[in-house]
């Protein structure tokens, strides 16, 4: 980076906000992407389907529901690792774009935990005990690696998006010319600190002359595509995206037994977040009679989070037969510190010549702020015959729609007002329904699960999202291994930006279809 780009990286960092303005860097992409778990853990959570809200005694199941570590009595470690593959398919219209090769795969430690049950305290009464637990847990709760791309036709194209962040921002014509002796990156810098994210979008949009003021007067604060005079034809769009990072957690777990019969814990969660998303636009296919033949719009965004929840967790053993669980889970704050840089290329000719790349190269360096994630409920029953197996269901809610962004040095500020409300309209209720079974065959076990997801997504028809899992284990002595795989089918809705969307107001989106494949194999060691 040279100095002048370092000067504004300096910048950004103390005065990108100015006057409450909204920071777009984040958008309502964001929930669902950092609100989302699969399903993952140990081998016997998985191939049960994850469904151990009233069993325990699993060290996933214990982050499902804190309660669960009391059925403990001795000592455990266990560890997991895992691979998954994705199998992605992306749907733009009437096109859709299939993914080949093993760029999304990913092979990583899925969990790890220690375990440790304290002294039992014996009433006189009954000989009845209470017993406490405590535990540590280690999660890879998301892996983010994903190589797509999303092909597809639209008669409106991406010069629509920077007319929109124009007229919304209205931002006068002679704050997006360059003055004498001044560059892009310096009127790009001013225009961040002093306007906002959308003052910026619209400096690149005109430099680039894909918009044009309706009136050519300094004050002017109107704005049209400088394509609209040209006949409008199917335009061919591309978009590459490639994602990566991840979302761990560690959790402290608390615990304790009642009777022999009631279980109680809570767990407190730290997440950390690693995310980085490269989106390359392509725009082709334009009227003959105009100028314009190619349009390249680059985005980088990446972020840093650290996350806290807390979860508190009842079991009971209401018979020999029947256990109940439940766990409510407190919405999780999310800090998380943004950067950002983009380039718009327009290959068109300007005086002679062929206008060079509209590249600021500035890193947009943004303030902390928080995204607060939705509270979840889950409760659910297992039915368990003796040493011979047992079924467990599961039942979860979750409304997404009521996440939020907000400032944490202003929290009454209005700076995410319209974010806030595209979230409320664009999610709804997420509810998951998890199915497991065991058998026991001597030192044996044989596991099979069922999961069905609905959609988070509001005004988005499509089938629920589900999978199947199986899975075995070994039991020799104090050591125990266990496999389990998985396979999932699931749609979900993404908008490609905040401000392109259709002439009623409906923002431009896709489809992915995934059909994930995951491998699971846990070494558990009991210390007797």
């Amino acid at each position: 980076m040279d100095g002048r780009a370092m000067r504004y990286f300096l910048i950004f960092a103390a005065n990108l906000i100015a006057g409450g303005v909204l920071l777009n860097a984040q958008n309502v992409n964001d929930v669902f992407t950092f609100s989302q778990s699969p399903l993952s853990g140990s081998a016997r959570f998985v191939a049960m389907g994850g469904a151990f809200q009233a069993l325990g005694g699993d060290p996933s199941g214990v982050i499902s529901n804190p309660a669960g570590s009391a059925i403990y009595l001795n000592g455990e470690f266990q560890g997991t690792l895992f691979y998954d593959n994705k199998n992605t398919k992306s749907i733009y219209g009437n096109t859709a774009t299939t993914m080949t090769g093993d760029e999304s795969d990913v092979f990583s430690l899925g969990q790890a935990s220690f375990i440790f049950p304290l002294e039992s305290m014996t009433y006189s009464q009954n000989n009845r005990s209470n017993k406490f637990t405590i535990g540590i847990f280690y999660s890879g709760r998301n892996y983010y690696k994903n190589d797509f791309v999303v092909n597809g036709e639209n008669t409106i194209g991406i010069d629509s998006y920077f007319v929109n962040h124009a007229n919304g921002s209205r931002i006068k014509l002679d704050e997006l010319i360059l003055r004498k002796d001044e560059d892009l990156s310096g009127r790009y810098g001013d225009l961040g600190e002093d306007v906002g994210y959308s003052a910026q979008q619209s400096l690149l949009g005109f430099q680039s002359y894909l918009i044009e003021s309706i009136e050519d007067t300094p004050n002017s604060t109107e704005y049209v595509s400088a394509l609209s005079e040209y006949q409008q034809v199917p335009l061919e769009q591309e978009f590459i995206y490639n994602q990566s990072g991840i979302n761990h957690q560690m959790t402290l777990n608390f615990a304790f037994e009642l009777q022999n019969r009631y279980y109680f814990g809570a767990n407190i969660n730290i997440d950390w977040f690693r995310y980085k998303e490269i989106s390359d636009y392509l725009e082709t296919g334009h009227d003959v009679n105009s100028p314009y033949s190619e349009i390249n719009f680059v985005n980088n965004f990446s972020t840093l989070g650290i996350g806290y929840s807390f979860q508190i967790g009842a079991l009971a053993k209401l018979s020999d037969f029947l256990r109940v669980g439940l766990t409510y889970e407190t919405p999780k704050w999310i800090d998380f510190e943004d950067e950002t840089s983009q380039f718009v290329q327009n290959e068109i000719v300007v005086n002679d010549e062929l206008l060079d790349p509209i590249d600021p190269n500035i890193l947009n360096i943004y303030p902390p702020h928080t995204l607060r994630i939705a509270a979840k409920y889950s409760l659910g029953a297992a039915f368990v015959f003796g040493q011979r197996g047992l079924i467990s269901v599961d039942y979860s809610l979750q409304p997404l729609q009521n996440s939020k962004f907000s400032d944490p040095e202003f929290p009454n500020s209005d700076a995410f007002s319209v974010t806030n409300q595209l979230i409320n309209t664009y999610f709804q209720t997420h509810s998951i329904l998890r199915v497991g079974g065991e058998i026991q065959l001597s030192r044996f076990s044989l596991r099979g699960g069922y999961f069905s997801e609905s959609s988070p997504f509001a005004n988005f028809s499509n089938e629920p999202n589900q999978g199947f899992t199986a899975g075995l284990g070994y039991k020799f002595g104090p050591h125990q291994i266990n496999a389990a795989m998985i396979v999932d089918s699931r749609t979900t809705n993404h908008q490609f930006y905040t401000n392109y969307y259709d002439s009623q107001g409906n923002p431009f989106s896709y489809q992915l279809e995934k059909k994930p494949f995951g491998l699971f194999l846990s070494y558990h060691f009991k210390f007797l």
